[in-house]
């Protein structure tokens, strides 16, 4: 399935769970859809309920966005009543079989720039792009390095094997049970204390952990 046909078929899953919820969904909108500082950036759906507005971006994870999340992030913000859904598509074939290919190391590095960019507008949206492309990096790290996973492929298992195995230090891994927490509690809809250095030192984390090569 090409990267235009996920993204579209994600796009109306999503449609679907907000007009079952009682909300009148607006995909693909035109300028006249939209509040006049959203007419150049253009979310990929609005969804209205009341006085709540959600704006959705469906970010297929080939594709560098970040300085766009980033504007977009900032005019929603702008917005009184007004939020914004992010949503990463994974990326492979397996898609279409209702599986997940692994990112290659590009898609990982894209999606924290992506991260990076978002940070100064919409830090808990940052924070949980950071957060995949720092699992996605613990994954690609063990395979690297042939490091037999644990039956146990949480994050936390990794975290423990990798830290471990002398593949990241005492900081780094605990900057990645911090943002571990943090992202579970956003994820689930609790109001999170996230702060820009947790999304930084997550980033310089994954970074680290994605470059890592054994002393010779």
């Amino acid at each position: 399935m090409e990267a235009r046909d996920r993204h579209d078929a994600v796009l109306a899953e999503i449609a679907d769970e907000y007009r079952s919820a009682g909300y009148d969904v607006v995909a693909e909108p035109t300028r006249a859809d939209l509040p006049a500082s959203l007419h150049d950036l253009r979310p990929d759906l609005v969804a209205r309920k009341a006085t709540a507005h959600i704006a959705v971006e469906v970010k297929v994870s080939d594709r560098d966005q970040g300085p766009r999340l980033a504007a977009l992030a900032n005019a929603v913000r702008a917005l009184p009543g007004w939020e914004l859904r992010i949503v990463v598509v994974p990326r492979g074939e397996l898609w279409e079989h209702g599986a997940a290919s692994e990112r290659t190391e590009a898609d990982i590095d894209a999606l924290l720039g992506d991260a990076e960019a978002l940070a100064p507008v919409n830090v808990e949206a940052a924070l949980l792009l950071a957060w995949a492309a720092a699992e996605a990096t613990l994954r690609a790290t063990a395979v690297r390095f042939d490091i037999a996973l644990p039956s146990d492929t949480s994050a936390p298992a990794l975290l423990g094997r990798l830290a471990y195995e002398g593949l990241l230090d005492t900081a780094d891994a605990d900057a990645l049970r911090t943002a571990h927490l943090l992202r579970n509690a956003a994820a689930h809809g609790y109001r999170a204390d996230i702060r820009p250095e947790h999304v930084a030192t997550l980033i310089d984390a994954a970074r680290r952990l994605l470059t890592f090569s054994e002393p010779a």
